[in-house]
């Protein structure tokens, strides 16, 4: 005796075993569709250069914090060559945050000043007289520290210039400083790591671009930056 019917005729079993395979495949490929992006997961859209072409998405993503949004990079000056920043402003790269809350350490984007040495000395006075400042190491001839109030990080370049109030030659720095606060008054927790580092890579290629493009001349600086400590108190 043959065994017990399934009671289903061989189209119908054909058709129930496609109809299965077919809903499985909607199965894994939904799955699939979560794996890739999550419609609640925040995205972040990045340029793919900024700051006068001198950094690229890689570079601002830690300060972009994995928010959901969109940070946009505009400069106040064309290039990094003389005469660009009028009446001595500087040149400045803003950095803005478009879309939901704006990253916690994203600050207001890299700032190039050009500098006396007794200029310098009285801007890093300034940032001691507001809290704690540490030196950083970033080769010899330049000089660079990080500052706990609003935690900013600031390199300066051996570079000659002409003075723009007095147009006198004048021997000094370039100084590049970046901060992890939009408003100091209001400095967020001490960065992580992963932000202390990502500022130090940028001002180290702004460095890099502005000696090479100003130009300064003599400046010698390393393929890489130092590690940067955590700085907390006053």
């Amino acid at each position: 005796m043959s065994g017990a019917s399934t009671g289903l005729r061989p189209g119908r079993r054909r058709f129930r075993a496609r109809a299965g395979i077919a809903a499985a495949a909607v199965l894994v490929a939904v799955g699939v569709t979560l794996l890739v992006r999550q419609p609640w997961q925040p995205v972040t859209h990045l340029p793919a250069q900024a700051c006068w072409g001198v950094l690229d998405a890689d570079d601002l993503r830690p300060l972009a914090g994995g928010g959901n949004g969109t940070l946009t990079a505009a400069t106040t000056t064309p290039t990094l060559q003389p005469g660009q920043s009028a009446g001595g402003a500087g040149y400045h790269c803003e950095l803005a945050w478009h879309g939901g809350s704006a990253p916690t350490y994203l600050g207001n984007g890299p700032t190039i000043a050009l500098h006396t040495e007794s200029q310098l000395t009285q801007a890093r006075a300034l940032d001691a007289s507001r809290g704690a400042v540490r030196p950083l190491s970033f080769g010899s001839g330049n000089t660079a520290w990080q500052a706990a109030e609003g935690y900013s990080l600031d390199l300066a370049i051996p570079c000659g210039f002409r003075d723009p109030y007095t147009g006198q030659s004048a021997t000094g720095y370039a100084r590049i400083s970046i901060d992890a606060a939009g408003n100091p008054s209001f400095p967020p927790a001490p960065p992580p790591a992963e932000v202390r580092q990502a500022d130090a890579r940028i001002v180290l290629k702004l460095a890099k671009a502005f000696a090479q493009q100003y130009p300064c001349t003599g400046v010698t600086l390393p393929t890489d930056p130092p590690p940067v400590p955590a700085i907390t108190g006053s």
